[in-house]
Parts: C-alpha cells; sequence; structure tokens
C-alpha cells in the first residue's frame, strides 16, 4: 500500500496555497508579502465582479486568500465543484514529487454531494450549497499504509477524513495539527506557513477514533460571533498541560504515552487528549452520583472510565468530571500504548517491582493460580488498584487510578428559587383513604398524600426551623428539614424531586408520626385508624388488611407494606401495658420515576 498521508496532507494546503506562495520566497522580484496584497487585491476585484454577476448579496471576510463568503449569516468556500478539481490538479502538479490526478467520480451521491477521485486512493466529497453552486464543507479521505502511522491516535489501515468547514461548526474535537506533524516527522515548513498565511486566527483540529481521523479546517469568527467561537474552542482546543508525572502514588496521575492525567479532570479536559465517549454524553447525570465504567476510545485504545456530577443541580455528562480511569489487558492489546504510574511503574511490568516500589497494600487478593491484585488507598474512593495478567501473576495486566473527590476549585451551580412544576401538581386530599395504599393521612388537622411539598405543611401553619433544617436539597437528593406547630417538632427527610436543587420548602415530607411519648400531632390513617385507639378496635379496622406483627418488646408492632417495600411502610405501635395505639409512623419515598407516574 502506498503512503498516501503527506499526499492527504499536501491536498490540506492547496486550498491555502492557491494564491500565494511562501513568504521566504521572492515572486518575480518582489516579496511574497507585496504579492499576497496584489492577490487580494485581485482576489476581492474577481469574486466581487463574480458575486454582482450572480446578483446575489455577498460578504467575504478573512484576507482573500482563501476566498470564504458568507451569504444570510451561513459561510462557504467560494468555488464551484469545477473550480475545486481544476485547483486540486494544478497544486498536485506544482508541488508533489509523485502528483495526483483527480477527476468526478461516477459514484452515486446523495443530495448536494460531489465525488471526486484521484488515482492514489484520495477521495473528495464536496457538500455544495445548492443555490449559488458555492461549497459548504470538503472531506477528504484516504489510507494509510502498514508502516505508516501519522501519530498513537491512529492506527495502520485507517481511513483519513479531512473536513474542511468555514462555519465552525464541525461537531469534532481535538489535538492542534501542529503537535501531530511533528509527532508524524513530517516536514512542516510549508504546511506552518499554509496554514498560518491563509487567514489569521484559522484553527486546525484533530480528532481520533476507532476507525477515522479527522482535520476541520475553519476560519476564526467576527467578533459578533465570540460566545459560538469560545464554544467551539473549548471543546476543540489542546491538551490541558497538567505537567510532569509525580513520583507520589497518591498525585492520582497515571501517564499514557506522554499526556499526564490528573483526577479528577473535568470531561472537557478529558477529551483533549483525544478520547471519544462511547455513548451520549448529552445524557444527564443525577447531582452528588457518579458511575465507574463508561467506555470511552482513543484510535483503537479504550479504557473505562468514572463519570462525576459534584453539582447541586443535575448536569450532562459532558459538563461533568471524569474521576478515574481503568486499563486491562483487552483493551490495550491493539494499541501500542505505554502506561505509567508514577515512579516509573508501567502496564505489563513486575508485580512484585510496583509492591516493592509503593510498599505494604492496604489491601492484596491472591488466589494464588490466576489472580493478584493489590489495592493502595488513601481514603474512602481515592485509590490506585494494580492487578495482573489472568494466569500470569507478575506481570501488571490491569491499572486504576480512582479519586473521587471535589476539585478545590469547583464552582456550584445555582438554587433556583422558581417553584419547581412537580411541587405545583401537588393536589391535597379531600377526604381520607380507606386504601393504605393511597399513603393519605390527616395530620394535624389538615390532610396529605404523602410524599407531600413542605411548602404545603408551612402553608398549613407549620414553620420551619432553620437552625435545624438544610437549606437547600440538590438535584433527586434527600436532606432534613424539621417543622414545628402547635409546639410540636417533625423532624424528617425532604426528598428533591426535581432534577435540580431546590430550597428546602421545595421537598417534599415523606414521614409523619405521631407519639403519645414525642411528637403528639394528631394523627389519622385509613381505616380511621389513630393514637389512643384500643388494640381490639385496630384489629377490628385491620380486618382483610395484610400486616406483619412483632412482639419482642414491650410494643406489639402491626406493620403494613403496601407496595411490598420495607421501607414504605405504616408502623403502628400498641402498648402491652395499656393495650392502647401509643404511636403511628407513615413513612413514603417513592423514587423519582415512581412518584411522577403516580
Amino acid at each position: 500500500m502506498k503512503k498516501i498521508l503527506p499526499v492527504l496532507l499536501t491536498v490540506a494546503l492547496m486550498l491555502g496555497a492557491c494564491a500565494s506562495k511562501s513568504s521566504s520566497e521572492p515572486v518575480d522580484g518582489t516579496t511574497a508579502t507585496e504579492a499576497a496584497k496584489e492577490t487580494k487585491k485581485e482576489t476581492t476585484e474577481e469574486t466581487t465582479a463574480e458575486a454582482a454577476s450572480r446578483n446575489i448579496d455577498v460578504t467575504y471576510v478573512g484576507d482573500g486568500k482563501l476566498p470564504i463568503v458568507e451569504v444570510g449569516g451561513k459561510r462557504y468556500f467560494d468555488f464551484t465543484a469545477d473550480d475545486f478539481l481544476k485547483k486540486l490538479n494544478a497544486k498536485s502538479k506544482e508541488i508533489m514529487n509523485e502528483a495526483s490526478t483527480f477527476k468526478l467520480s461516477a459514484q452515486e451521491t446523495e443530495g448536494n454531494q460531489v465525488m471526486i477521485e484521484s488515482d492514489k486512493e484520495l477521495i473528495c466529497l464536496l457538500e455544495m450549497d445548492s443555490d449559488h453552486e458555492r461549497i459548504a464543507q470538503v472531506y477528504v479521505m484516504g489510507v494509510q499504509s502498514d508502516d505508516f502511522k501519522l501519530s498513537n491516535l491512529a492506527v495502520e489501515a485507517t481511513p483519513i477524513l479531512m473536513v474542511l468547514d468555514p462555519n465552525m461548526e464541525s461537531k469534532y474535537a481535538g489535538m492542534h495539527l501542529v503537535d501531530i506533524a511533528l509527532a508524524a516527522q513530517i516536514s512542516f515548513s510549508q504546511s506552518q506557513y499554509a496554514y498560518e498565511g491563509v487567514h489569521e486566527g484559522i484553527r486546525e483540529r484533530i480528532y481520533g477514533e476507532e476507525d477515522f481521523i479527522i482535520f476541520n479546517f475553519a476560519p476564526a469568527l467576527d467578533s459578533a460571533d465570540e460566545d459560538a467561537a469560545a464554544e467551539a474552542v473549548a471543546r476543540t482546543g489542546a491538551k490541558v498541560d497538567f505537567g510532569s508525572l509525580s513520583d507520589d502514588l497518591y498525585s492520582f496521575q497515571i501517564q499514557v504515552n506522554e499526556d499526564v492525567y490528573q483526577f479528577p479532570m473535568s470531561y472537557a479536559d478529558f477529551i483533549t487528549f483525544g478520547w471519544q465517549y462511547d455513548g451520549d454524553e448529552t445524557k444527564n447525570l443525577s447531582s452528588n452520583t457518579y458511575g465507574s465504567s463508561e467506555v470511552f476510545k482513543n484510535g483503537k485504545l479504550k479504557c473505562y472510565a468514572g463519570i462525576a456530577n459534584f453539582d447541586v443541580n443535575t448536569r450532562p455528562i459532558s459538563e461533568c468530571h471524569v474521576i478515574s480511569i481503568k486499563f486491562d489487558a483487552y483493551m490495550v492489546k491493539e494499541s501500542d500504548v505505554t502506561i505509567t504510574l508514577p515512579g516509573g511503574i508501567t502496564f505489563g511490568g513486575s508485580m512484585d517491582e510496583a509492591v516493592a516500589l509503593y510498599g505494604t497494600p492496604y489491601y492484596e487478593y491472591d488466589n494464588g493460580t490466576s489472580r493478584r491484585t493489590v489495592t493502595y488507598q488513601l481514603a474512602s474512593q481515592q485509590e490506585v488498584k494494580i492487578s495482573s495478567e489472568f494466569e500470569k501473576m507478575d506481570i501488571i495486566g490491569d491499572i486504576e487510578v480512582r479519586n473521587i473527590v471535589k476539585p478545590d476549585d469547583f464552582v456550584a451551580g445555582d438554587i433556583s428559587d422558581e417553584v419547581p412544576a412537580i411541587v405545583g401538581k401537588y393536589k391535597a386530599p379531600s377526604k381520607l383513604s380507606d386504601n393504605f395504599g393511597d399513603f393519605i393521612v390527616e395530620y394535624g388537622g389538615d390532610l396529605y398524600q404523602l410524599p407531600a411539598p413542605v411548602s404545603v405543611f408551612v402553608s398549613n401553619g407549620w414553620k420551619i426551623l432553620e437552625d435545624a433544617s438544610q437549606t437547600s436539597i440538590s438535584g433527586k437528593d434527600s436532606s432534613w428539614v424539621t417543622l414545628m406547630k402547635d409546639h410540636q417538632k417533625l423532624k424528617v427527610i425532604a426528598k428533591n424531586y426535581d432534577e435540580n436543587a431546590v430550597g428546602i420548602a421545595n421537598g417534599f415530607v415523606t414521614d409523619t408520626v405521631s407519639d403519645v411519648n414525642g411528637n403528639k400531632t394528631p394523627i389519622l390513617i385509613a381505616k380511621n385508624i389513630t393514637v389512643g385507639m384500643s388494640r381490639k378496635d385496630l384489629e377490628s379496622a385491620l380486618a382483610g388488611v395484610a400486616f406483619e406483627t412483632d412482639q419482642s418488646t414491650s410494643f406489639d408492632y402491626y406493620n403494613i407494606y403496601p407496595t411490598g417495600s420495607k421501607v414504605d411502610s405504616y408502623s403502628i405501635s400498641v402498648s402491652k401495658e395499656s393495650d392502647t395505639v401509643s404511636r403511628i409512623s407513615v413513612k413514603y419515598a417513592p423514587s423519582v420515576s415512581e412518584y411522577v407516574n403516580r
């Protein structure tokens, strides 16, 4: 297979070099800068005349060396398909030792696509603007030779895809092209001239996936589009720099090839190393929760990564933090990768050397025949785990670094003062139900169906004791609240059924209790059962109701589980001494999905 990748990079330069020469070369006795000024003038005059002839209102951007036209707020390369084909052939003959010949392809395309083929396994697919016959995007595809790798992101026989996008709207992100070219030992003098000379602020990005690599060429946007540009650059910026690999195991660092990772790190920082999430990064993660085995790909290298949401509000995965990384033999088997822990211990190295360097582990597992694992732990959820390959007890075949600690510079989201829709939908019952599964109680003279908003209790005369309550509840989380009415205190768990943080008043009370020896708030539940009634009347009311009893203490307990869960319950205590109901507790805390769909 031929080495056509340098051809690919050359094609990437063709548009930029169409109308100019290197600044280090004189052109007809003038400098390249002077020639460029003349070219810009000529280009602008020509393109303006062409626009006038097409009778459309256009605005040219940039310095004219790469003709980009803006029509109706959308940017295009100001080439027709025929223009582009001619320029490819002309530049290929001019600068290539072994020129490629491009021609229109006979392959069928869809919509406004035009296919151009070369005789060296290179294909260009043009997305055209049907109204004005301009190019919206250019895709250049090719293959690598078996013995040529562009970088560690590239793999043998990997198709190459280059995207030229004048609108900076490509979703792809990644490493700076300069770094890749240098890593591949490709001569960059001409390339660098072309990239810098095409348009001030031009951005070149590369992103690796398992089966292709994407080059995205996009001119900087005008000042009016700064917000969109900033977002795009944030997602496609250069790799974050954590410095050199530490010698401290509890730095929670790991080095993959030349890249040092520091956990936790933001998801946005993590993907600058070329990782692609094998899932939907727009999927929401609830507040203060994490997952430990999300799959990411980087070329043919894979890893498991843990993702945590440290915020009080639900956030998409793309706005969360990566708190762990794990490599095993299966994930690295097709990759030429070096994975290093602090102190120089490497994946594929010696288990004994790791233990000799790091000392006695916090925990060790060794079944004597096939698997050995050592765990070094600083605190709960702050650990480094090293395991052997299967049936190769002294060879490191599994490394995991985990550090689930909120970053010092983390800034939590705002807590909304608005009443969540789920609170607004609550309706107080109009009467007591005989069905225990309805969880309707009369409490302190008012009817509630649990769970019921704290704000409803407040509107019925209860007061939140701020010194004994938490002020807010994270999304889909719970907090303590203490309520008082008629000198009786109710300290209960308030649950937030909204995905974002709320004030404590917008939480839901999930537990009510009345006790002759404690909170004496009057209570009435299904079948008109109340505190103070006799055992005889209680058992008569419970006729036909499924319940369990516990007579192991000085109280007999009648427990009812309407949902089948021991958590959701009615607990009725009967004093053996007085033979009367002395305490009633009602608890119901359904999951968010259960409550929403109730």
